[in-house]
């Protein structure tokens, strides 16, 4: 009888992802494996790095560094991708449209001709000033949508008519500082045959309310630790992405100098605001010191709002998340109809603040994906396992 093997027969390992949010006070990472069809992922490990009140932001990224190779070290083996993530706050987020004008409209094209498009594009539009990155979101011929499958499949030409048409990506652009672009292309070098992908949040976020809860046309709020960034989905597509310098640690700040106390302090503090469970005097207090943060953060948030002029009236719905979420004070301003006016035929919105376990629809993932604090993780995580490029 021959020998029997039993590694041959082993079940395949889950496959393994390495999702990274690098936030404005806090670098967040999870390690996860892929779950059955139906089934929450598994959560291996999660890592978090409290970044300094004061920074500067090569730091960071030197901070991100360290961590991802103490993570790979841990690992034991390749993941199947590791996605590391930035916000706008970090580095400058571009809308761009590229076009090609008077292409053959019986031309046949493929998929790899419309990469191929995309980067020669990318390549005329690059700067010596920085380095940049360019994530296409989707393809229009004649400035409409077209879905690439659809072009590509039997062959089919781009238009029936014999007359040119024109050829456009729109996308969604990350510029960094030539010492930051150093550093990453560096962390790839070093970690030669690492499966690592850089993407901005906001992408993973679309991509997240969009697939997971059906969400076409939404104006969402992330009230990070300091920052807070709005993106305009219509659909399904960014149309506008904003931000400004204010978020949940100046609230915080603001308790720490008013009553003179610790950092840590002031976030234990704001955590029994939020639940009720201070005194009514001491309640009312900090309700009438935070009114002043509220007060700027209402005024730059308005200001933030400009661009969305040009992009058309907002939708009844916005949805908020971030560690700021919790603060009633933002939850206010939001549900104000004033502002929304400005912006909207409709007379208010409807607002609903938006916890990360949602996204998988309720399940906490052992405990680790909860409130509107974990959004961007989640997030992550159905990018990491569900995105295709569209090219």
């Amino acid at each position: 009888m021959g020998m029997v093997f039993p590694q041959l027969f082993a079940k395949p390992k889950p496959r393994l992802y390495v999702v990274v949010d690098v936030g404005s006070h806090l670098i967040r990472a999870l390690i996860f494996e892929e779950r059955q069809k139906g089934s929450t992922p598994r959560i291996v490990k999660k890592l978090v790095i409290k970044l300094p009140a004061t920074y500067h932001k090569e730091r960071i990224f030197i901070r991100l560094r360290e961590l991802l190779f103490a993570t790979i070290k841990e690992l034991g083996r390749i993941p199947e991708k590791i996605i590391i993530a930035f916000g706008p706050h970090l580095v400058k987020h571009a809308l761009n449209a590229w076009s090609v004008s008077r292409l053959s409209g019986q031309k046949k094209l493929t998929r790899r001709d419309f990469k191929s498009y995309f980067r020669n594009l990318f390549e005329q539009n690059q700067s010596k000033e920085f380095s940049f990155y360019a994530y296409p979101q989707n393809l229009l011929i004649n400035g409409y949508p077209v879905d690439v499958r659809e072009v590509e499949s039997g062959g089919r030409p781009l238009t029936d008519a014999r007359a040119e048409v024109d050829l456009s990506f729109k996308s969604l652009g990350l510029e960094f500082s030539p010492e930051v672009g150093k550093i990453l292309a560096d962390m790839k070098d070093s970690l030669g045959g690492m499966p690592i992908e850089y993407t901005p949040l906001v992408l993973a976020i679309k991509e997240a309310v969009t697939r997971v809860l059906g969400v076409q046309d939404v104006l969402l709020v992330d009230v990070g630790g300091e920052e807070t960034t709005l993106i305009f989905l219509r659909a399904k597509e960014i149309s506008e992405v904003s931000r400004f310098s204010r978020g949940a640690r100046h609230f915080l700040r603001k308790i720490a100098g008013a009553v003179s106390i610790s950092f840590e302090e002031a976030e234990d503090l704001k955590r029994q605001y939020v639940q009720g469970l201070v005194p009514e005097g001491k309640k009312k207090e900090l309700g009438e010191l935070l009114k002043e943060e509220a007060d700027l953060w209402k005024k730059m948030f308005g200001e933030a709002l400009t661009p969305f002029y040009k992009t058309g009236p907002l939708p009844a719905g916005v949805m908020l998340f971030g560690g700021g979420a919790h603060l009633p004070e933002i939850t206010d301003i939001l549900k104000d109809a004033e502002w929304f006016r400005k912006f909207s035929h409709l007379s208010a919105p409807e607002l609903k603040t938006l916890n990360g376990n949602a996204l998988f629809a309720g399940d906490t993932c052992s405990g680790f994906i909860k409130g509107p604090e974990d959004v961007g993780l989640a997030s992550l995580m159905i990018y990491a396992t569900f995105h295709e490029p569209i090219f």
